[in-house]
């Protein structure tokens, strides 16, 4: 089946996506060592989404039963953000301080419309258009919820000695998360939770970091169960260690780390209704990466990077979903871009790029079956020239215009063909 391909009808609606952001950031300088920061932050998506989709394939391979689903969703985001950051010495231990404070509400509000509507099927390779939805009885349903936030967060990153650095924060969180919906449903749920993290970096010798770093996390989650129940915030725990060496002191440098993330109260299919999720499972993903970046000519720009990921399902209330692979992570990744820009002569300025990147096979859905995403290798390109302040670029992504395809864990997607973009900047 051709990627082209349209299952839709193309009268039946347009989706429409409309978002804004406005924000500013303040910056008081009151000394060498000491300063404030603030920010404020508002961010508003307003999506109509009317959609006819596929969820069925006939024995014969052709045939697919499809079904309307019109939703209207409103989101609205709000952040206002204190910090205080200072230097100052105890004895002979430096220290830069982070002090902060930040308050913040989240708020969601999704419209159903005729949810139980049908539409004729369709020939995949033969498709005719022209077919009306069939409203069977849906009703129009309406879920809203809002998460109100105030967090605190305290951070002082300690020189010990001119070879040893301490990395030590925290942060306390209050949450308050509100759902209700049309049928009547009202409910509350409130958490508070402390997230520490610390880090520590030592250079046995100037060129090599020895570095540790444990960190916590805690976010709420804008949703309920079947009940009308909101979610516990999910939490997270990861623990990294790694080295860092400079090859070339201050043109080349490689990175390599080993870490471990845990995610709980992570959202799982409700088995017994498979429309909404219930709040047991926890995912693992561990694995090692690798960098390696730098400019070791004049005009040679390198980055190179691998990471080795094994991401799983750790909990779950489906047994057999347990030591899982999650879906759309591969197991391999590989990148590397390289430039290279003329440093004298008449055509001082002009460069060329080159990306190659590599992503292994990954699961389309959980529980794991035969259903994977192939591999793929795709190759970028561009060329640029600078003059004085002026720039002139040609980006090419996808330059082999192969077929790729991504997975959101419900949708295969397919990724974007050959792709040129072209720009003019100037800087003053």
């Amino acid at each position: 089946m051709p990627i082209s391909r349209f299952i839709g009808e193309p009268d039946y609606g347009d989706i429409k996506f409309d978002s804004y952001r406005v924000g500013y950031l303040l910056e008081h300088q009151f000394s060498d060592s000491w300063k404030f920061r603030n920010g404020f932050t508002a961010i508003v998506n307003d999506s109509r989404t009317p959609t006819i989709f596929g969820f069925g394939l006939n024995e014969d391979r052709r045939t697919i039963d499809r079904s309307t689903n019109n939703r209207n969703n409103f989101y609205a985001s709000y952040s206002l953000q204190n910090e205080i950051v200072g230097k100052f010495k105890t004895g002979s231990v430096e220290h830069q301080l982070l002090l902060g404070a930040e308050i913040f509400r989240d708020s969601r509000t999704d419209d159903y419309f005729d949810n139980e509507s049908t539409i004729a099927s369709i020939d995949l390779f033969n498709p005719v258009y022209g077919a009306r939805a069939e409203n069977t009885g849906g009703e129009i349903y309406s879920r809203s919820y809002v998460d109100d936030a105030l967090g605190f967060y305290v951070q002082d990153q300690v020189t010990l000695t001119n070879n040893l650095k301490l990395l030590l924060g925290g942060r306390f969180d209050l949450t308050r998360l509100t759902a209700q919906d049309t049928e009547g449903r009202n409910d509350e749920a409130t958490a508070s939770a402390f997230s520490p993290r610390a880090g520590i970096v030592y250079q046995p010798i100037e060129p090599v970091s020895l570095y540790f770093s444990y960190a916590t996390s805690f976010f709420s989650q804008l949703d309920a169960d079947a009940q009308g129940n909101p979610f516990d915030p999910e939490r997270g725990r990861q623990f990294e260690v790694g080295i860092k060496a400079d090859l070339i002191p201050n043109q080349l440098s490689t990175t390599v780390a080993a870490y471990q993330i845990k995610k709980q109260n992570v959202l799982v299919s409700d088995l017994q209704n498979p429309d909404f999720s219930i709040q047991t499972g926890e995912q693992t993903s561990q694995g090692i990466e690798f960098d390696l970046v730098g400019r070791p000519l004049d005009g040679w720009n390198i980055a190179l990077s691998y990471a080795y990921i094994d991401a799983f399902v750790s909990k779950d209330t489906d047994p057999t979903l347990v030591d899982q692979r999650l879906v759309a992570i591969p197991k391999h990744q590989f990148g590397l871009w390289t430039s290279y820009e003329l440093q004298r002569g008449s055509l001082k300025g002009l460069g060329v790029g080159l990306g190659l990147y590599y992503t292994s096979e990954t699961e389309g859905q959980l529980p794991n079956t035969a259903l994977q995403i192939p591999s793929y290798f795709r190759v970028d390109a561009s060329a640029f020239y600078k003059r004085d302040n002026w720039k002139v670029q040609l980006n090419v992504k996808n330059l082999t215009n192969i077929e790729y395809y991504r997975s959101s864990g419900y949708w295969i997607v397919p990724q974007e063909p050959l792709t040129v973009l072209g720009s003019i900047s100037f800087e003053f």
